[in-house]
Order: C-alpha cells, then structure tokens, then sequence
C-alpha cells in the first residue's frame, strides 16, 4: 500500500500555475499506475497544490478547482463514497479490505497557518473534524487499525493552533493508528 502525502509540485512557487500544479500530479500518478499497478494507493494533497501556495477559500468555494480535478485523477484508486467526499470536501477515507485498515487522508490546508483565508473563520471547514471522529468511531466498532494521512503535521507549529489541539484530542481516543505526515 503507499500513502502519498502530497506537494507533488515544485516549490519555486513564482513559476506555478493552475495547470502546472495539476500535470506534476498527473504525471506522478502515471507513473505510480505504471510501476506500482497492483498496489492500493491513496493520495491526498499538500498545501503546494494550491496556487497561490497555501490559498484555500473553504467558505466561497473557490479552491475546489483543486478537489475536482484531484479528485478525477485518483478516482481508480478510491471508491465512489470516497471520490465524491474528496471531491467535495477535499478529504475522505476508505477502507483497505485486505489490511482491514481504515484510512483517513485529511486535509491539512484546513489548519495550515500560512493560509490567511482560513483566518477569517478558523473553524472547521467542511465539518473534517467531525468526520474524522465519525470515522476514528467506526473503525473502533468495526475493529479496524486506522492511518491517518496528511500533509502538514499537527504539533509541527504549522497548523492553526485550535484546530491543532482539536486534532490532537480526537486521535487520544485511538490507540492504534498510525499517522503519516508528510
């Protein structure tokens, strides 16, 4: 299985474009179908997916170019629930059957401190935190190990300090996940 966390763009971020950000994605997704064809692979995007890096508009909708589009290339590898959650939401999660674990790939933009659309209504867009706890309580009842998987790590100093801790104290409950970050 590869959990891909990401900021598959380059960072000379007075270069990027729309278009450019979407084909490196493109072509790192050719080449995981390629080489990796029977692996399960879940994806989720980095704050330089974004252009302007690190601008996400939860609340005007501006930034779901981004999850449309994303959501479309990896649509192979997640399921029809996930797709149109991911599609919607910019996050999702799936269960790997043959692992019996449940992943949970978050959106980290939605805490990222250097986005300053965020700070005019640092709450919980699109209610993620909520879902992850709905999730964390399914996989509890379900007996399923959890990964979480995002991009920017919460206790690292790059998440909005409220959401950080509201993270963190969901994940107290699960003693077995793993978080991967990155």
């Amino acid at each position: 299985m590869i959990l891909w966390t990401g900021d598959s763009t380059a960072h000379d971020v007075l270069t990027q474009n729309p278009t450019m950000q979407i084909n490196n994605t493109l072509q790192i997704t050719q080449v995981l179908k390629k080489y990796f064809n029977t692996e399960a692979v879940y994806a989720i995007q980095g704050n330089h997916e974004a252009y302007p890096v690190n601008v996400m508009d939860f609340y005007d909708n501006t930034s779901y170019w981004l999850s449309s589009q994303l959501s479309d290339i990896w649509k192979g590898w997640i399921d029809e629930e996930a797709y149109n959650n991911f599609r919607q939401k910019g996050f999702y999660a799936q269960v790997d059957k043959k692992h019996n674990v449940r992943i949970i790939a978050v959106d980290t933009n939605a805490c990222n401190n250097l986005n300053f659309d965020l700070y005019q209504n640092p709450t919980d867009p699109y209610g993620q935190l909520a879902y992850i706890r709905d999730q964390l309580y399914q996989a509890e009842k379900a007996n399923q190990s959890v990964f979480i998987m995002g991009h920017i790590p919460p206790g690292s100093g790059d998440c909005v300090p409220g959401i950080e801790k509201l993270y963190q104290f969901l994940n107290i409950s699960l003693e077995c996940s793993l978080q991967c970050f990155g």
